[in-house]
């Protein structure tokens, strides 16, 4: 009796170390997501404020500088976790849209045709 209540109480400190192991892997796990999410929010507004910057007299080759745009987040943004395009992108357009509104509905407009 004794010896079955020992192993009862190793199996249950070794369940916990399990359990305790893998929410480390999933706390691990889930500050990787949050830190690429991070730093595509930091990437998608430095795209933004590049993009703001340079000459829109005239939004011809808006279509072009977009496509840019899109090769830049592909190069910077791993695309292993979606959250993080969508967090370029949402940081990208919010930005454009707090500082050239007027740039934003051109960009929303573009977006719409395709």
């Amino acid at each position: 009796m004794k010896s079955r209540l020992f192993s009862g109480k190793w199996l249950l400190m070794l369940s916990a170390f399990a359990l305790a192991g893998s929410s480390c892997g999933e706390t691990e796990k889930t500050e990787s997501v949050t830190a690429e999410i991070t730093a595509a929010q930091m990437q998608g507004r430095d795209a933004a404020r590049r993009f703001i910057h340079q000459d829109w007299s005239s939004f011809s080759k808006l279509s072009e500088r977009l496509d840019s745009v899109d090769s830049m987040k592909k190069r910077t943004v791993s695309g292993k976790h979606p959250q993080a395009t969508a967090a370029f992108d949402s940081t990208f357009i919010s930005t454009v849209r707090t500082i050239r509104p007027e740039l934003a509905k051109e960009i929303e407009r573009e977006k719409n045709k395709h």
